[in-house]
């Protein structure tokens, strides 16, 4: 199967990673039973706070990172859906204004229509593909700040979007913070 028809039947297999990365980042781990025939379970842990203590000081390491929080407005364009929620949501509590498309042309239409802050581009999508649109985008405001993201090692296609003016790039799955803090790189 090429990976084109993967991505439309089964999809691309990055749910199960971004899950695993949330969980991780709250400290805690999965363990998993296949059996051909009956299927697969999944069971999750998470640690036990102990004590106020110990909240009070997430609570305080969570203010300390107010200085990747910021007021602009980002378009996300990404075919995948769930990313698509996972990030908007990440951005949103992180005080950003969140503008999604679910295509590269959509991306294009509210790009022109918002004129964003920034733009976190997946370069892997379906129709006209990420580089095109990217172009497109391009021609309608050559000072575009581009922040693209991809599932895949696709190399030269993301040299060809960071020759095309794209300042930063993301591997799928990310965490929250390298989300944070690559979009702050780019806008500050």
């Amino acid at each position: 199967m090429s990976k084109k028809q993967i991505s439309k039947e089964k999809g691309t297999g990055l749910g199960l990673s971004i899950v695993y990365s949330i969980i991780k980042d709250h400290g805690g781990f999965i363990e998993s039973d296949s059996d051909v025939g009956k299927g697969t379970t999944f069971r999750i842990y998470f640690p036990v706070l102990d004590s106020d203590e110990q909240l009070q000081k997430k609570v305080e390491l969570k203010k300390a990172d107010k200085s990747l929080c910021g007021n602009e407005s980002i378009l996300i364009v990404d075919d995948e859906e769930d990313v698509l929620k996972i990030s908007e949501e990440m951005l949103a509590r992180n005080g950003y204004t969140v503008i999604t498309a679910k295509n590269g042309e959509e991306g294009i239409i509210k790009y022109s229509e918002n004129f964003p802050d920034l733009v976190l581009f997946d370069i892997g999508m379906p129709g006209i593909g990420g580089i095109k649109s990217l172009q497109e985008m391009m021609g309608v405001d050559s000072n575009v700040k581009v922040v693209i993201m991809s599932g895949y090692s696709e190399k030269r296609s993301i040299e060809e979007a960071r020759k095309l003016g794209a300042k930063a790039f993301l591997q799928k799955p990310y965490h929250v913070t390298e989300l944070l803090k690559t979009i702050r790189s780019v806008l500050d």
